[in-house]
């Protein structure tokens, strides 16, 4: 009767675990999803959380076969598979909460957007997005996207109906010059430097109505917030799922001790 009764256990819990496994393994095939096919993001939690996640739902599924198996053995591998995915996982997930609780963007006050600036951001995130190579990438990748178009397109906007959009971070950032450098509006993506024009920051000289400002740090910055909001997302979505684990990991060693205990 003890062994049915830690046999049904051990399957209900190897059964949540697979079901828990699978936000997991979505949440990071949604990041490559929006990183390569919208974002133009840098990967770096998403390899991560798909290898846990399929880790986790494999050992899972391996969890219910070893409990209608009755094999001993079976149950300790997944134990201690499990228990290396898990704690792996959790530590990515909090890393990955840690670097996204830094940045956000400031209000520009009369507007309807932010302005983010690359000094706000995580110095993890601020070191890859500045190899020159890797932001080379993001910015053929940002235009290929025609990220600006929307803006570009309607010339006809007046300025105060222009500050009233709401852009996104990346329009913010890589489509219009910082509202700091004071540079006259003309359109959406049109500005005119003023004769006596003078600035210190250096995405005010960045800017020209040609390559607007993809050569800006704005622009850096603005992708970082998109992959920050992404992160905080997934981040918030696997902890929870990783808290659950980990107490069925520490409920699988619980019947792992009495099996061993009981023999």
């Amino acid at each position: 009767m003890a062994f049915k009764f830690h046999n049904f256990y051990f399957s209900l819990v190897s059964v949540i675990s697979f079901i828990l496994s699978i936000p997991i393994l979505v949440s990071g095939i949604w990041l490559i999803i929006r990183s390569t096919q919208t974002k133009c993001e840098l990967l770096y939690l998403e390899v991560p959380l798909i290898s846990c996640g399929l880790i986790l739902l494999i050992v899972s599924a391996l969890g219910i076969v070893s409990a209608q198996l009755r094999q001993e053995w079976l149950v300790i591998v997944y134990w201690i598979v499990m228990g290396v995915a898990v704690w792996v996982l959790f530590g990515f997930t909090v890393w990955g909460l840690v670097i996204s609780g830094h940045g956000g963007g400031e209000v520009v006050k009369g507007s309807g957007f932010k302005e983010y600036k690359l000094d706000m951001y995580h110095h993890w995130f601020k070191r890859r997005i500045n190899v020159e190579n890797k932001w080379n990438c993001i910015r053929k990748c940002l235009r290929e996207r025609n990220v600006c178009d929307s803006l570009s397109e309607q010339e006809n906007l007046s300025p105060k109906q222009f500050y009233l959009q709401h852009l996104s971070s990346i329009q913010s950032g890589c489509c219009k010059p910082p509202t700091q450098c004071g540079l006259v509006y003309r359109s959406p993506t049109h500005y005119d430097r003023p004769v006596s024009f003078k600035s210190s920051n250096p995405d005010c000289t960045s800017w020209n109505n040609t390559d607007l400002c993809f050569n800006c740090n704005a622009c850096k910055a603005g992708v970082l917030e998109n992959m920050r909001m992404d992160w905080k997302i997934v981040g918030k979505i696997s902890i929870v799922c990783v808290i659950f684990l980990i107490l069925i990991w520490f409920g699988i060693s619980v019947f792992i001790c009495g099996v061993v205990l009981g023999n």
